[in-house]
This record gives C-alpha cells, sequence and structure tokens, in this order.
C-alpha cells in the first residue's frame, strides 16, 4: 500500500476511539492519527495500543520529565525524533533518532530515561507481563 492510500484510509476512518486504531481489514495497521495523545504525568504523553500480550506506544517525552524510580521492564524501542539518555546506574547512554534500543528487563539494567534539551520521541513495542 502507498503513502497516499495510507493517507486516504486514514481520512476515511477518523474515529478517536483506540479500538478502531488498528484497522485489520488493512493488515493490522496501528494507525496513530486515530489516538488522542494522552498524559498522566509532567513532561510526557502517549499514544497506546494493546494488541494480544503487546503493548505498542509512541511516546514523546520533554526535558521537564523526571522518572521517580528505576525501571525494570524490559523494552524494545526507536527513537523517531530527537535525543534520550538513558541512565543504568553505572553508565549512561545517549540514543539518538534512527537508533533502536533493546533494554531486557530486571534489575541489572534497572534504568531511567531523560531528555538533555527539547522533546524526543519514541516508538516503543513491550510485552504484556
Amino acid at each position: 500500500m502507498n503513502s497516499r492510500n495510507l493517507e486516504n484510509s486514514s481520512k476515511a476512518n477518523p474515529t478517536t476511539r483506540e479500538d478502531h486504531a488498528v484497522r485489520e481489514e488493512d493488515g493490522n495497521l496501528v494507525d496513530f492519527t486515530a489516538i488522542p495523545w494522552k498524559s498522566s504525568e509532567v513532561g510526557v504523553r502517549v499514544k497506546q495500543v494493546v494488541r494480544g500480550n503487546h503493548q505498542i506506544r509512541l511516546i514523546e517525552f520533554s526535558e521537564d520529565f523526571v522518572e521517580a524510580d528505576w525501571c525494570r521492564k524490559g523494552h524494545i524501542a526507536y527513537v523517531v525524533h530527537g535525543t534520550i539518555e538513558i541512565d543504568f546506574g553505572t553508565r549512561v547512554v545517549t540514543v539518538n533518532a534512527g537508533d533502536g534500543v533493546f533494554i531486557p528487563p530486571g534489575e541489572s539494567l534497572k534504568h531511567k530515561a531523560r531528555v538533555p534539551n527539547g522533546t524526543a520521541t519514541l516508538f516503543i513495542v513491550d510485552k504484556e507481563e
């Protein structure tokens, strides 16, 4: 399907309901344009779809985001825009737009993320536990 078909298909389904954001007739296409941004804390907003045991998220972090505690969950992510720094306690890894990252779950790879300036948008796929 070319980009024009995707664009027309998106316009044909302007719903904002999450259950209609995944169009099975288009090969389970996730239409993030049909999902409203949600924010439950300062400096982060999320568009999310849960299918089976996977959570698919588009997340935008700003430099105002401060992670209160260490995350021990595993993540597979792709940085769509910006730069994010991931603090593993003993080292900080800088991840830029175009980079992917795989963080296995567990105490040994606990981590906190922060955006040094501006915003960073990540596409993240997590397995539901």
